[in-house]
């Protein structure tokens, strides 16, 4: 009988995982509890999203080291592993309107007005467990330099207020845009 991992139990995506994957000369993709994506600079690499931080077991996959982690947005899946990759060195960016929750998402969590967070403009039960050492804010709008890349701060709330996106100009794609919750899996 076939197992899980082979024939109709095979996922398709299971090829994917726990590897980065070169989508362009300059962008790589990791599947994680959301999509990472490392963008290749002459410097070094910038991450946009955490997830749970298991790409930074795999970094040497990438071409360049990574240098900078940017997060969209403070839902746990997608800034769970910014605490680990601060540890581990990298400088760690988040949007502006979230950055106390990032810093301390206890205080997050107690102010909270209501057990029930689904008419909340914010889910709290997404919010990241551990505080984040903060290299630096997204301002919307604001154009960054990070690794040799050159990266536009794009606003855009979805999934919180405060969630952003992340432009830059790839040599072999054209204009990307790292979108946060609009492709997610």
């Amino acid at each position: 009988p076939e197992t899980p991992g082979e024939g109709p139990f095979m996922h398709e995506h299971q090829a994917d995982i726990l590897k980065w994957i070169r989508l362009a000369d300059d962008v790589y993709r990791f599947r994680d509890s959301c999509n990472v994506y490392a963008l290749i600079g002459d410097s070094g690499s910038v991450i946009i999203d955490a997830g749970t931080g298991a790409w930074l077991d795999h970094v040497e996959q990438l071409p360049k080291e990574p240098a900078a982690l940017l997060c969209t947005h403070f839902f746990r899946d997608h800034a769970e592993g910014a605490a680990y990759a601060a540890r581990a060195g990298l400088k760690i960016y988040v949007p502006e309107a979230e950055l106390d929750i990032f810093v301390d998402p206890h205080m997050h969590h107690l102010q909270r007005e209501t057990i029930c967070s689904f008419d909340s403009v914010y889910w709290h039960h997404f919010a990241p467990i551990e505080p984040v050492a903060i290299a630096g804010v997204l301002k919307d709008h604001e154009i960054l330099e990070l690794a040799g890349l050159k990266l536009e701060v794009v606003p855009l709330p979805g999934a919180t207020i405060g969630q952003i996106g992340v432009a830059f100009l790839s040599s072999e794609l054209g204009s990307v845009l790292c979108s946060a919750e609009t492709i997610h899996s």
